[in-house]
């Protein structure tokens, strides 16, 4: 019977098999990761690729040889491709010139250049495009698909798909929806240039539409068209490039987070990208976290961190200093030195697994700069936030989860010491922060898909099917067409000239019966 019992589940174990796979090439494809070269975001892009890599497909990861602790950063299962700095005009994105800038704007110390800005964000793609070596591996590999980082500051990765005529897919957490001719209303969906959520006055909605408008007509990264005449001298903008490289939009946020909008069957949502279920800790910091009795407070502000200025780390080491909870505080990476004292129950480390730590039961707040990846670590574990956005859409993150009722926002420059006390005392006392954050981790946990999943899923789809039967018409139209601006002015000039009509024809038949009626008079 037992015999019978072992066969019977073998058999159903190796037809289930066979129906899993029945559909997937015998070889797996070929899949090259493109990424503006900051941890985040090629962090993103890896975990993609870590779950195609598991279903088979050979994964490689385009970086730049100078990239600090690149060893560090490839995931397993994804090999680098290499290219070297060919234009020193500028420093790379990640460089300490960069950091330096960045943290200097933050302060407000300078108001730097747009165009500069730019170009400055862009120079990793133009030293991976001029790399002839590079290219020449590229071409030489064939890549069946090509993963690229569709940020709106810089989309320009998305010129390598399209110079290689391989098809592309955007991975991105900016996505204007009618960049990607999604029919969003900017009455209920705003945008995330605003601190605006989907209930907004008449006022708001008016300056909600204006900015889509804006912002779709005058596109910032096409102030930066230097690679694009270059290697695709036929396309007018990099937004008309991505409509026509891309054949599927990974988007890496949703309504848990945002606020719900249309969606097409090219746009997929992965939220939480980076997230997942805990993993073991070191030693060090497991004893330490389970010697937390009172909670464990987490501040990360990812690689800025060792940027702040000493006052500023000062006042929240002071405030620490007034709370039991045990506060691990990334610090370091930058020029800023350890403070001479800290408090007893504060850990300064250099590095931190910050998923595993955010998961871990004795956690009870994040202390953020409001990156996606990092929000959505914090809302999958259910542990409440402190925000203290620093630039770009983080200051639109901040809003959304204050108003998803998450946490709390506060001003990196003009915060106090007491002010933040008393933050993270409201966050403790005020149970709705942590009953509606714990709600979202538990609709992210009943999904049936991870995110990673849900996008190795989505690419293997069109590495398999192709993407044209996910495109719609209205990625050929123009924004005019789009928006229906053609019809709404023939509908406005229709009706001009039909009320012209007839107010033409009622002034005759007036005249007329004025003439009647008084030649009626004179008889």
């Amino acid at each position: 019977m037992n015999h019978n019992m072992s066969l019977n589940m073998l058999l159903s174990m190796v037809i289930s098999a066979l129906v899993i796979f029945s559909g997937r090439p015998v070889t797996g494809g070929r899949i090259l990761l493109a990424g503006l070269q900051i941890p985040s975001h090629l962090l993103e892009l890896q975990e993609i690729g870590q779950a195609l890599a598991r279903l088979g497909h050979s994964v490689y990861l385009s970086i730049d040889n100078n990239f600090p602790e690149r060893e560090k950063l490839l995931k397993p299962g994804i090999r680098a491709l290499t290219f070297y700095g060919m234009d020193t005009t500028f420093p790379q994105f990640w460089s300490k010139e960069a950091s330096h800038a960045l943290m200097d704007f933050i302060l407000g110390k300078v108001r730097r250049n747009l165009k500069v800005t730019l170009r400055f964000a862009t120079q990793d793609c133009t030293n991976m495009m001029l790399d002839e070596e590079f290219m020449s591996k590229v071409r030489a590999l064939k890549f069946d698909l090509i993963l690229y980082d569709g940020f709106s500051l810089c989309p320009c990765n998305a010129i390598l798909p399209y110079h290689l005529s391989v098809p592309g897919v955007t991975v991105t957490t900016t996505l204007m929806g009618w960049d990607a001719r999604v029919p969003v209303n900017p009455a209920m969906t705003p945008t995330m240039l605003l601190r605006h959520s989907d209930r907004m006055t008449f006022s708001q909605r008016l300056i909600n539409t204006a900015v889509y408008l804006i912002a779709s007509v005058y596109r910032i990264s096409d102030y930066n068209t230097s690679l694009l005449q270059r290697f695709a001298p036929e396309v007018n903008s990099w937004t008309e490039l991505q409509q026509h490289t891309s054949v599927l939009y990974i988007v890496l946020h949703d309504h848990l987070l945002e606020w719900p909008e249309p969606q097409m069957p090219n746009v997929i949502r992965t939220p939480g990208i980076t997230t997942r279920p805990v993993g073991e800790l070191p030693r060090q910091l497991r004893d330490l976290m389970e010697a937390a009795t009172d909670g464990v407070i987490i501040l990360s502000f990812g690689s800025v961190t060792g940027q702040l200025p000493a006052e500023i780390v000062n006042k929240f080491l002071d405030a620490f200093s007034q709370v039991t909870q045990t506060v691990i505080f990334k610090f370091g990476g930058g020029p800023t030195k350890p403070p001479s004292s800290v408090p007893r129950n504060v850990h300064l480390l250099p590095w931190l697994p910050q998923n595993d730590l955010l998961g871990h039961p004795n956690t009870v707040l994040f202390i953020t700069h409001c990156g996606n990846n990092g929000q959505y670590e914090s809302l999958y574990h259910g542990v409440p936030m402190i925000g203290f956005p620093l630039f770009g859409d983080q200051h639109h993150n901040a809003f959304r989860m204050v108003q998803h009722g998450y946490g709390v926002d506060m001003n990196i420059l003009t915060f106090t010491v007491d002010e933040l006390v008393n933050n993270i005392h409201k966050v403790f006392d005020e149970k709705s922060f942590k009953i509606a954050i714990q709600k979202a981790s538990n609709i992210v946990k009943s999904r049936p898909m991870t995110a990673q999943d849900t996008a190795a899923y989505w690419v293997e789809h069109v590495l398999k099917h192709g993407g044209e039967h996910l495109r719609t018409g209205a990625m050929d139209m123009p924004l005019y067409q789009f928006l229906m601006l053609d019809i709404l002015l023939f509908v406005l000039l229709l009706s001009f000239l039909s009320g012209y009509i007839l107010k033409t024809i009622l002034a005759v038949v007036c005249r007329k019966c004025l003439k009647r009626q008084t030649k009626q008079k004179q008889q």
